[in-house]
Protein backbone atom coordinates (compact mmCIF):
# COMPACT_ATOMS: atom_id res chain seq x y z
CA UNK A 1 0.00 0.00 0.00
CA UNK A 2 1.08 3.50 -0.75
CA UNK A 3 2.15 5.97 2.53
CA UNK A 4 -0.88 7.07 4.45
CA UNK A 5 -0.44 10.45 5.43
CA UNK A 6 -1.81 11.52 9.27
CA UNK A 7 -2.80 15.21 9.71
CA UNK A 8 -3.21 14.68 13.34
CA UNK A 9 -5.65 17.79 14.29
CA UNK A 10 -5.08 19.28 17.27
CA UNK A 11 -8.15 21.48 18.25
CA UNK A 12 -8.29 25.26 17.35
CA UNK A 13 -5.05 25.57 15.05
CA UNK A 14 -7.37 26.44 11.82
CA UNK A 15 -8.09 23.01 11.15
CA UNK A 16 -11.46 23.62 9.71
CA UNK A 17 -9.80 26.27 7.14
CA UNK A 18 -7.38 23.24 6.45
CA UNK A 19 -10.22 20.82 5.63
CA UNK A 20 -11.00 23.29 2.85
CA UNK A 21 -7.31 22.54 1.43
CA UNK A 22 -7.38 19.20 1.82
CA UNK A 23 -10.98 18.95 -0.01
CA UNK A 24 -8.91 20.25 -3.57
CA UNK A 25 -6.24 17.33 -3.07
CA UNK A 26 -7.92 14.24 -2.47
CA UNK A 27 -11.35 12.60 -3.37
CA UNK A 28 -13.94 11.92 -0.35
CA UNK A 29 -13.31 7.82 -1.03
CA UNK A 30 -9.20 8.86 -0.35
CA UNK A 31 -9.88 10.81 3.04
CA UNK A 32 -10.36 9.07 6.33
CA UNK A 33 -11.85 10.60 8.87
CA UNK A 34 -11.16 10.11 12.50
CA UNK A 35 -13.10 12.41 15.29
CA UNK A 36 -14.78 9.99 17.99
CA UNK A 37 -14.96 10.88 21.83
CA UNK A 38 -14.17 7.03 22.42
CA UNK A 39 -10.68 5.97 22.82
CA UNK A 40 -11.82 2.36 21.16
CA UNK A 41 -13.98 4.22 18.29
CA UNK A 42 -10.64 6.10 17.40
CA UNK A 43 -8.42 2.93 17.34
CA UNK A 44 -10.90 1.14 15.37
CA UNK A 45 -11.46 3.16 12.90
CA UNK A 46 -7.97 4.14 12.44
CA UNK A 47 -6.95 0.20 11.54
CA UNK A 48 -9.79 0.07 9.55
CA UNK A 49 -8.44 3.50 7.50
CA UNK A 50 -5.13 1.94 7.23
CA UNK A 51 -6.13 -0.89 6.05
CA UNK A 52 -8.01 0.53 3.35
CA UNK A 53 -5.91 0.55 0.42
CA UNK A 54 -8.01 3.97 -1.50
CA UNK A 55 -7.12 5.75 1.50
CA UNK A 56 -4.51 8.51 1.40
CA UNK A 57 -5.00 10.72 3.72
CA UNK A 58 -6.70 10.83 7.49
CA UNK A 59 -7.21 13.55 9.96
CA UNK A 60 -8.40 13.49 13.18
CA UNK A 61 -8.41 14.53 16.86
CA UNK A 62 -6.14 11.76 18.73
CA UNK A 63 -3.05 11.70 19.98
CA UNK A 64 0.57 10.41 18.27
CA UNK A 65 -0.09 6.99 19.83
CA UNK A 66 -2.58 5.92 17.29
CA UNK A 67 0.26 5.57 15.37
CA UNK A 68 0.10 2.09 17.26
CA UNK A 69 -2.95 1.36 15.06
CA UNK A 70 -1.10 1.84 11.66
CA UNK A 71 -0.67 -1.51 9.45
CA UNK A 72 1.28 0.28 7.00
CA UNK A 73 3.76 2.85 5.88
CA UNK A 74 2.64 6.26 7.20
CA UNK A 75 4.07 9.95 8.09
CA UNK A 76 2.81 12.26 10.58
CA UNK A 77 2.31 16.34 10.11
CA UNK A 78 0.44 18.47 12.11
CA UNK A 79 -0.15 22.31 13.28
CA UNK A 80 0.85 23.81 16.62
CA UNK A 81 -0.42 26.95 17.82
CA UNK A 82 0.84 29.45 20.32
CA UNK A 83 -0.47 27.89 23.73
CA UNK A 84 -2.00 31.10 25.14
CA UNK A 85 -4.01 32.32 22.34
CA UNK A 86 -5.25 28.38 21.81
CA UNK A 87 -6.46 28.34 25.08
CA UNK A 88 -8.32 31.39 24.81
CA UNK A 89 -10.02 30.55 21.18
CA UNK A 90 -10.97 26.91 22.53
CA UNK A 91 -12.94 28.80 25.71
CA UNK A 92 -14.44 31.73 23.55
CA UNK A 93 -15.53 28.74 21.02
CA UNK A 94 -17.05 26.16 23.50
CA UNK A 95 -18.94 28.94 24.48
CA UNK A 96 -20.01 30.16 21.52
CA UNK A 97 -21.20 26.53 19.80
CA UNK A 98 -24.12 24.88 21.26
CA UNK A 99 -23.03 21.57 19.58
CA UNK A 100 -19.61 21.11 21.23
CA UNK A 101 -19.54 18.55 23.96
CA UNK A 102 -18.38 21.26 26.97
CA UNK A 103 -20.63 23.81 25.79
CA UNK A 104 -23.43 23.71 28.51
CA UNK A 105 -20.38 23.31 31.20
CA UNK A 106 -18.03 26.09 29.82
CA UNK A 107 -21.11 28.17 29.69
CA UNK A 108 -21.34 28.71 33.28
CA UNK A 109 -17.84 29.02 33.80
CA UNK A 110 -15.69 32.35 34.06
CA UNK A 111 -12.62 32.15 31.78
CA UNK A 112 -10.61 32.14 34.93
CA UNK A 113 -12.84 29.15 36.35
CA UNK A 114 -12.34 27.55 33.09
CA UNK A 115 -8.59 27.20 33.90
CA UNK A 116 -8.05 26.24 36.68
CA UNK A 117 -11.28 23.10 36.18
CA UNK A 118 -9.77 19.89 36.21
CA UNK A 119 -12.66 18.71 34.41
CA UNK A 120 -11.49 19.98 30.94
CA UNK A 121 -7.30 20.17 31.86
CA UNK A 122 -6.46 17.75 29.08
CA UNK A 123 -7.70 20.46 26.95
CA UNK A 124 -6.26 23.88 27.86
CA UNK A 125 -3.00 22.40 30.14
CA UNK A 126 -0.36 21.55 27.53
CA UNK A 127 -2.41 19.65 25.26
CA UNK A 128 -0.02 20.38 22.47
CA UNK A 129 3.03 18.52 24.71
CA UNK A 130 0.05 15.41 25.05
CA UNK A 131 -0.48 15.00 21.81
CA UNK A 132 2.31 15.01 20.13
CA UNK A 133 4.38 12.98 23.13
CA UNK A 134 1.47 10.48 23.49
CA UNK A 135 2.27 10.32 27.27
CA UNK A 136 0.67 10.99 30.11
CA UNK A 137 0.68 12.51 32.64
CA UNK A 138 3.32 14.97 31.66
CA UNK A 139 6.63 16.03 32.65
CA UNK A 140 9.51 18.19 31.52
CA UNK A 141 10.94 14.59 29.44
CA UNK A 142 7.44 14.35 27.34
CA UNK A 143 8.62 17.77 25.55
CA UNK A 144 11.61 15.65 24.79
CA UNK A 145 9.54 12.63 23.71
CA UNK A 146 7.75 14.62 21.47
CA UNK A 147 10.34 16.24 19.71
CA UNK A 148 11.61 12.91 19.53
CA UNK A 149 8.18 11.49 17.78
CA UNK A 150 8.28 14.61 15.45
CA UNK A 151 12.09 14.06 14.19
CA UNK A 152 11.26 10.48 13.65
CA UNK A 153 7.63 9.93 12.46
CA UNK A 154 6.80 13.77 11.21
CA UNK A 155 7.44 14.73 7.73
CA UNK A 156 6.43 18.53 9.06
CA UNK A 157 5.63 20.74 11.69
CA UNK A 158 3.26 23.69 10.83
CA UNK A 159 2.41 26.88 12.86
CA UNK A 160 -1.19 28.43 13.06
CA UNK A 161 1.15 31.54 13.15
CA UNK A 162 2.78 31.00 9.97
CA UNK A 163 -0.03 29.23 8.29
CA UNK A 164 1.07 30.36 4.30
CA UNK A 165 4.26 29.47 5.23
CA UNK A 166 3.28 26.38 6.84
CA UNK A 167 1.07 25.62 4.27
CA UNK A 168 3.48 26.18 1.28
CA UNK A 169 6.10 23.72 2.37
CA UNK A 170 2.91 21.02 3.08
CA UNK A 171 2.04 21.53 -0.75
CA UNK A 172 5.68 21.01 -1.81
CA UNK A 173 6.47 18.44 0.55
CA UNK A 174 3.34 16.25 -0.20
CA UNK A 175 3.18 17.69 -4.09
CA UNK A 176 -0.69 19.34 -3.73
CA UNK A 177 -1.84 21.92 -6.28
CA UNK A 178 -4.13 24.37 -5.42
CA UNK A 179 -3.52 25.49 -1.66
CA UNK A 180 -5.64 29.39 -1.85
CA UNK A 181 -8.19 29.40 0.90
CA UNK A 182 -10.86 31.48 2.71
CA UNK A 183 -10.41 31.35 6.60
CA UNK A 184 -12.97 29.11 8.06
CA UNK A 185 -14.07 28.85 11.55
CA UNK A 186 -12.80 31.92 13.24
CA UNK A 187 -13.77 32.17 16.69
CA UNK A 188 -14.94 35.98 17.89
CA UNK A 189 -13.58 37.27 21.14
CA UNK A 190 -14.51 40.27 23.72
CA UNK A 191 -12.90 43.05 22.08
CA UNK A 192 -11.66 43.93 25.70
CA UNK A 193 -8.00 42.75 26.54
CA UNK A 194 -7.50 39.74 29.01
CA UNK A 195 -5.89 40.95 32.39
CA UNK A 196 -2.65 39.76 33.19
CA UNK A 197 -3.20 37.80 36.22
CA UNK A 198 -4.98 35.33 33.57
CA UNK A 199 -2.75 35.14 30.84
CA UNK A 200 0.24 34.55 33.49
CA UNK A 201 -2.12 31.81 34.90
CA UNK A 202 -2.69 30.24 31.26
CA UNK A 203 1.82 30.48 30.72
CA UNK A 204 1.53 28.48 34.05
CA UNK A 205 -0.03 25.62 33.20
CA UNK A 206 1.33 24.91 29.46
CA UNK A 207 4.96 25.45 30.69
CA UNK A 208 5.60 22.84 28.04
CA UNK A 209 3.50 23.48 25.52
CA UNK A 210 5.40 26.82 25.18
CA UNK A 211 8.14 25.42 25.33
CA UNK A 212 7.48 22.80 22.24
CA UNK A 213 5.87 25.60 20.65
CA UNK A 214 8.52 27.97 20.84
CA UNK A 215 11.16 25.01 19.39
CA UNK A 216 8.85 24.17 16.22
CA UNK A 217 8.38 27.72 15.36
CA UNK A 218 12.31 28.17 15.68
CA UNK A 219 12.82 24.88 13.35
CA UNK A 220 10.21 26.15 10.95
CA UNK A 221 11.97 29.36 10.31
CA UNK A 222 15.25 27.71 9.65
CA UNK A 223 13.52 25.14 6.64
CA UNK A 224 12.34 28.54 5.75
CA UNK A 225 15.77 30.43 5.75
CA UNK A 226 17.14 27.59 3.96
CA UNK A 227 15.28 27.31 1.47
CA UNK A 228 16.75 27.97 -1.87
CA UNK A 229 16.05 31.52 -3.69
CA UNK A 230 13.47 29.77 -6.55
CA UNK A 231 10.91 28.88 -3.35
CA UNK A 232 11.51 31.21 -1.57
CA UNK A 233 10.19 34.08 -4.46
CA UNK A 234 7.46 31.01 -4.91
CA UNK A 235 6.62 31.57 -1.20
CA UNK A 236 6.34 35.28 -1.46
CA UNK A 237 4.15 35.36 -4.19
CA UNK A 238 1.54 32.82 -2.36
CA UNK A 239 2.09 35.38 0.26
CA UNK A 240 0.87 38.28 -1.50
CA UNK A 241 -1.53 36.50 -3.38
CA UNK A 242 -3.26 34.90 -0.56
CA UNK A 243 -3.38 38.20 1.43
CA UNK A 244 -5.22 39.36 -1.43
CA UNK A 245 -7.71 37.45 -1.34
CA UNK A 246 -7.95 37.57 2.14
CA UNK A 247 -9.04 41.55 2.07
CA UNK A 248 -11.00 40.88 -0.92
CA UNK A 249 -13.22 38.41 0.90
CA UNK A 250 -13.87 40.46 3.64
Amino acid sequence: MDQLLVFMHIPKTAGISFLKIILKQYSLNEIGFCYYQDLEKIQGEMKAISNNPNIKYCCGHFLFSIHEQITRPYTFFTMLREPVDRVLSFYYYCRSNPYHPFHKEILKMSLEEFIITAKVIPHIANFQTWALSGEYPLSQDSVDKAKENVHQYFSLLGITEMFNESLFLMKEKFGWENIFYTKENITKRPSEPIDNNTIDLIKEINKYDIELYEWAKSQLQQTIYNLPLLYKVQLNQFINKQNIRNISSE
